[in-house]
């Protein structure tokens, strides 16, 4: 295995090595090798045992949050198909040792060679830890966890007795977590702030730092009985200390300046607003009000999961389309709506169910792909959708921009390129863009319950929209109170915020939630409207 690099962050973990860790980092500083250290480190000092990678949704496991820790594990020569497999038993030509528990169905587990199993749970399927005896657990973008469920479902399963690793000494790690997270900056995600920061003795982790290097140091020099007598005794300290340790650490982006330089930090001071800039980069709190647009929106209450998890493979990658999704009604017709930019163009699609504005999905395309090409992606992915009828709401933009393609105006493209995909549509013409008090003012009051719709956002469909909303700022002009898209323009590169959690996508989300709550396409409450 080649030499590793780890930050100061990353190595005092390393060293530390404590039960329980809640790790609030930065933007770019290596969540994923915390997680991937913790995985190595219980897999190794508990052959056999039984961990769970708790995620808020199958699909968010399957494409982001255990593949980020798998890439980890590879940096540290642990392979799939060689150390690892997953969703099902492992060939008996590669020797590996059977778990103390195995379940009957291996579909969402990973398998190590010495037995050891990692079972994927999902909030989204109530109780799903039951009848599990867990002796430890990972959990990355723990901000979007459910912490009720976390302490009802999950925490009841760990603790107690262990036959199997009954000695503290030898087994320091059972019962163990680790959850990693940017900082939260909706209060949902305050639960693991005020749940543990307040846990965390420096005191008692300078005490293990001072004994791990003193153990180091011995290990270094030739052994002797003495030498020997005392690793023990620093050894059977060191697990006693760890079991007392809960890790709370909030770290920012200096931990790895090294890799991201300085030249990142200062671009991403220009580029965010500044609650977003010390959140993300400086891993500082902001307040639930600081400048923010969509001051109601909260994550726990207004987002759902509908997935289809029985088509979802072992964890490698493949294409999603609407039959993956159980909230689309595929006999209506979708309400969708555009935001039109030189460098990204989104696609927001929704339906209108019962007294909810659904945001099924969204779309964008930048880069060398432009409107066009957002439209294409929307059927490609609705193809077995059986009503191909949309709704298309749209404002006076889309009627004089001519540089998505010479000689069309973004609507004219629109029509022309469903036409083409095979889809029906009727216009819903908006008039002037809505007034950004207004629709700030009326947006908010549909996330209290106080309009006619009530808004609510597929989780796994929109995970750049939903990243885009909180981070939505607001500013004071000539013009008055307007929703903050001065970096909208800024060049991305790879160090600049992208263009898919700027504001682009939330413009086009307002034009499909006004204009369905304004003018609804189903009529199913015109009559209180008009």
């Amino acid at each position: 295995m080649n030499n590793i690099y780890l930050h100061r962050g990353q190595l005092l973990w390393q060293l530390i090595q404590p039960l329980h860790s809640i790790m609030i980092c930065s933007r770019r500083w290596g969540k994923s090798y915390i997680i991937a250290m913790s995985i190595m480190r219980n897999v190794l000092t508990m052959p056999r045992s039984t961990g769970v990678f708790l995620a808020s949704s199958f699909r968010q496991a399957h494409s982001r949050t255990l593949p980020s820790a798998l890439m980890a594990l590879e940096v540290f020569g642990w392979k799939r198909d060689v150390h690892y497999v997953i969703g099902h038993k492992p060939d008996k030509r590669l020797g590996f040792e059977t778990p103390y528990f195995l379940p009957n169905d291996l579909k969402d587990v990973v398998w190590f060679a010495n037995g050891t199993i990692m079972i994927i749970v999902s909030q989204e399927v109530p109780m799903s830890s039951n009848s599990l005896t867990i002796h430890w657990l990972e959990a990355d973008e723990a901000k979007g966890l459910d912490h009720k469920k976390i302490d009802e479902e999950i925490m009841p399963a760990m603790g107690g007795a262990s036959i199997h690793y009954a000695d503290p000494i030898k087994y320091p790690y059972l019962w163990g977590w680790t959850f990693t997270t940017d900082m939260p900056v909706c209060k949902e995600g305050l639960w693991l702030i005020k749940n543990y920061e307040d846990k965390y003795d420096p005191e008692l982790c300078n005490m293990i730092l001072g004994l791990e290097m003193k153990r180091q140091r011995l290990l270094a020099v030739q052994q002797n009985s003495y030498t020997k007598k005392e690793l023990s005794y620093i050894n059977r300290s060191l697990a006693q200390l760890r079991r007392s340790v809960v890790y709370f650490q909030e770290r920012s982006i200096f931990d790895n300046i090294d890799i991201v330089t300085p030249e990142y930090v200062a671009r991403m001071e220009r580029d965010l607003t500044p609650s977003v800039f010390r959140a993300e980069i400086l891993s500082q709190r902001v307040t639930e009000t600081e400048d923010k647009f969509y001051l109601c929106f909260s994550p726990s209450i207004h987002t759902y999961t509908a997935n289809d998890n029985t088509k979802l493979n072992n964890y490698k990658r493949q294409e999603y389309d609407c039959t993956f999704d159980t909230d689309v009604e595929s006999n209506e017709p979708i309400a969708i709506s555009f935001d039109y930019n030189a460098q990204i163009n989104w696609l927001v699609a929704a339906q209108i169910q019962g007294g909810k504005h659904k945001t099924l999905k969204s779309f964008y395309a930048k880069y060398n792909e432009r409107l066009r090409e957002v439209v294409q992606k929307f059927c490609y992915y609705y193809r077995f959708h059986k009503r191909k009828e949309v709704y298309i709401y749209y404002d006076s933009t889309a009627k004089g921009i001519n540089y998505i393609e010479k000689g069309h105006s973004a609507i004219d493209l629109i029509h022309e390129e469903l036409s083409n995909q095979g889809w029906t549509f009727d216009d819903i013409f908006l008039g002037n863009p809505f007034n950004h008090k207004d629709k700030h003012l009326m947006i908010n009051n549909a996330f209290k319950g106080q309009e006619l719709l009530y808004p609510m956002f597929n989780r796994d469909n929109n995970v750049e929209l939903l990243q885009a909303i909180p981070l939505t700022g607001t500013t004071i002009s000539r013009d008055g109170f307007k929703k903050d898209k001065s970096k909208e323009k800024n060049p991305e590169t790879k160090d600049n915020l992208p263009y898919e959690l700027r504001t682009d996508g939330t413009d086009a989300w307002d034009v499909n939630f006004m204009g369905c709550l304004l003018k609804p396409y189903n009529n199913s409450y015109s009559f209180l409207t008009t």
